[in-house]
């Protein structure tokens, strides 16, 4: 399916200082994870390439927005609750997994070249309540 719109997840980034006695800065950009005109299949992921460190988090918000149609622009901001279980001192890379249209899944993959490990958490809709159809 060509899917119409255009997601972007907030990606942060430890930014190193300037100078010897500077500090380091929190850099936010928005990566795109699905471009309006993209060919999907529903139910496959789409990872990202960027490794995530998960290490001692149990919760965090996922955010970044939507492009309707490549032009009208909605924030995100997800709740997620990490699965019990994942595995400690290991990267990961998030993508998403559509289930239809709009509703989505959050995919966290082992970043390993033989045999990755997944996880997927609902994220249920992406877009507010009655918004698109």
């Amino acid at each position: 399916m060509i899917y119409p719109h255009s997601i972007f997840i907030d990606v942060y980034q430890i930014a190193p200082p300037d100078n010897a006695v500077g500090l380091a800065t929190l850099e936010k950009s928005s990566v795109a994870i699905i471009n309006a005109g993209d060919e999907i299949t529903f139910g496959q992921p789409v990872v990202l390439p960027q490794e995530v460190d998960l290490s001692e988090l149990e919760t965090f918000s996922l955010e970044g927005y939507i492009l309707l149609e490549g032009k009208t622009r909605l924030n995100i901001r997800h709740q997620v609750t990490l699965p019990a279980g994942l595995p400690t001192g290991v990267a990961f890379q998030i993508g998403l997994s559509m289930e239809d249209a709009n509703t989505g899944d959050l995919v966290i993959q082992e970043k390993i070249d033989h045999s990755p490990r997944s996880w997927q958490v609902p994220l249920g809709d992406l877009f507010p309540d009655g918004l698109y159809e």
